[in-house]
Order: structure tokens, then C-alpha cells, then sequence
């Protein structure tokens, strides 16, 4: 496994995120591991795309062989926490990964004061499928007005049902965004979906919008999973499918009454976000009285939490854990 190292100073491989990309999508095929150090200095966004920038793997990317960018420390324990920082201005998406297939994007904090979007999944033929999106914090500054902070788009499905995980997700939307994750399938079928154990406070209108767009033929219709999600403070937390479907929707919670809107069990509405976390502001670990804290359910998809720490059963909602074991030493893939 190529590893790349990031650092701002000069000590590292590279100085950007960008650069060390190229570089994983110049070289040769194989699993590519990015560590962005966090050494005080932001950094600049990164952009990577399969059709322009890979003539040397000959393949699109898959699950033995992908790029994975992530924060050396791996750690948000708060929002002015350690995680590798990008600064997000100007016109540009902090994260933007268009038909890139298997891409994981881990432990990263992104500071947004734009109108982009900090992740934006998009493309055709190949898609994000099989990409992991865990424990990165997305933070809105004044000027974020983006139509997500996180967004999923895609034209056609050359992946199959090979699903994307976004799971650990920290947003904190400070009544800018619109939306804090917006699934958008546009013309042909997209991959399942898991949304699993994010924590989204304050977005200005909705915390999760999986409805996608009106107009699409019959198979685009995306199947998701929604499962141990905490979101407060929207004026609308959860926005149920119109054209897709939810497989399996427990143990969300939400300060309005919209967590029980995908059916199944043990979704706790009325909640508010001072009753669950120490500070909503500033610190995102879970107090012992919280609502949460034992009330999700417990997942075979992964075991980590945003801190990649092992979640204990009975699992909590959201990214942040409150009954946890040692910090792992290899997360979940």
C-alpha cells in the first residue's frame, strides 16, 4: 500500500491534498493511502475525476485497489478539535469526486464559507459506488449558503448495487445550508445508500433530504438505509423519499417529528440539541443523560465510531460515541 504524506511545512511528500492525488492517480494501479498532517495551516481543496486523470490503472478503481484520503490523527472530539483542516472559499467544493468508484474520504474537518458544496459525490458510468465517507466534520462559517454541505448526484449506475457508506458525519450547519446531505439521482439507477450514525445540527432548511428529483424514469430510484442518525435544529430534519425507498430506518432521532417518517423501530422524535451533547457548539461528545446514548442499533456494517473508536453494545446514535473501547488500530473498510 503506496503511502502519501501531507504536510503543510515541506516535510512531507506534498504540500496540497491535490498534489498527492495526481500523484495516487498518475502512478499505478493500487490502494493508495493519503495522510493529510495537521500542522496548523489549512488546506486547499482537492478534486479528483477517473476519465481525466487515471490512463495508468487502466481500470476504474475497486475494492481491493482505491484512494483513500484521510487526517493522520483521525480525531474530532470537538469542532476546533485535531482533524486536518480544508478551507473551503472562493467557487470551488472542498471534496468534489466525480466518477470515481471506492473513494474514501476519512477523519477530515471541513471549514466552509462558500456557496459550494465541502463533499460532492457526481458522475456518470461509474459513479461513487463502494465509496466510504467516515468521521469528517463539516463546519458552516457566514457565507456558506450551498444547496447541501453534502451531495450525492448521479447519471447512470456502472457499479451496480455495490453500496456508498456515509457513516460518523459530523455537520454543523450554523442556519447556512440549505440541506446537510442532499441524495439526487438524475437519470438512471443509482447505488444502495447507508446513512448511518451522522450527527447534524442547525442546517437552515432540511438535515437529511432523500426525496431526489421528480421526473426520473422508474429505475433510478435509490435504496437507502438510515440508520442511527442524530439531527437537530432544521426546520425539517429528515425529508423522506418521494421516488426511492428506505430498506431500513431505526434508531433515528430529531428534534421535530420526522425520525419515525421512514417506518421502523426504536426513532425518537422531540429531542433537543442541549439534552444530547455537551455544548451543540463546540462539543459534540454525548452527555450520560442523553436520549442517544443507547438507543441505536447495532450495525454489521462497521464497528468504529468518528473517533475510530470501538462502539459498545448497546449502540449510541450519532457520530460520537459514548460507550466506546480503545482506539482501534485498523478501521473498518
Amino acid at each position: 500500500m503506496p503511502v502519501l504524506h501531507v504536510k503543510s511545512d515541506g516535510s512531507g511528500d506534498h504540500t496540497t491534498i491535490q498534489a498527492a492525488c495526481d500523484e495516487a492517480m498518475l502512478g499505478p494501479k493500487g490502494r493508495w493511502r493519503i495522510l493529510v498532517h495537521n500542522l496548523g495551516s489549512a488546506y486547499a481543496p482537492f478534486y479528483m475525476d477517473w476519465y481525466s486523470v487515471i490512463p495508468n490503472w487502466g481500470a476504474p478503481p475497486d475494492a481491493t485497489d482505491y484512494i483513500s484520503v484521510e487526517s493522520n490523527t483521525f480525531q474530532q472530539d470537538k469542532l476546533a478539535g485535531n482533524p486536518a483542516e480544508i478551507d473551503v472559499t472562493g467557487p470551488s467544493t472542498g471534496c468534489s469526486i466525480y466518477r470515481l468508484p471506492y473513494t474514501r474520504i476519512r477523519g477530515l474537518r471541513f471549514n466552509m464559507s462558500n456557496s459550494g458544496q465541502a463533499i460532492s459525490f457526481a458522475g456518470d458510468n461509474s459513479t461513487a459506488a463502494g465509496s466510504v465517507i467516515d468521521g469528517n466534520l463539516v463546519v458552516c462559517q457566514p457565507g456558506a449558503i450551498a444547496g447541501a454541505a453534502v451531495y450525492f448526484e448521479y447519471f447512470e449506475s456502472g457499479n451496480g448495487e455495490v453500496p456508498i457508506h456515509f457513516r460518523n458525519n459530523i455537520i454543523w450547519g450554523n442556519n447556512l445550508p440549505p440541506r446537510g446531505v442532499h441524495i439526487n439521482a438524475i437519470l438512471a439507477a443509482m447505488p444502495t445508500i447507508y446513512l448511518d450514525n451522522n450527527s447534524i445540527h442547525d442546517a437552515l432548511d432540511i438535515g437529511i433530504d432523500v426525496t431526489e428529483s421528480s421526473g426520473k424514469p422508474a429505475n433510478s430510484e435509490v435504496t437507502m438505509f438510515v440508520r442511527n442518525n442524530i439531527i437537530t435544529a432544521c426546520t425539517t430534519d429528515f425529508m423522506w423519499p418521494i421516488y426511492g425507498s428506505v430498506s431500513d430506518s431505526r434508531g433515528n432521532h430529531s428534534s421535530d417529528g420526522t425520525a419515525t417518517g421512514g417506518g421502523g423501530s426504536g426513532n425518537v422524535t422531540g429531542i433537543s440539541a442541549s439534552d444530547q451533547y455537551i455544548d451543540p457548539v463546540s462539543n459534540w461528545h454525548l452527555k450520560d443523560t442523553a436520549d442517544a446514548v443507547a438507543a441505536g442499533v447495532t450495525l454489521a456494517e462497521f464497528d468504529n465510531d468518528c473517533r475510530k473508536r470501538f462502539r459498545l453494545s448497546p449502540w449510541d446514535a450519532g457520530a460520537v460515541a459514548y460507550n466506546t473501547r480503545r482506539l482501534q488500530s485498523v478501521i473498518s473498510s
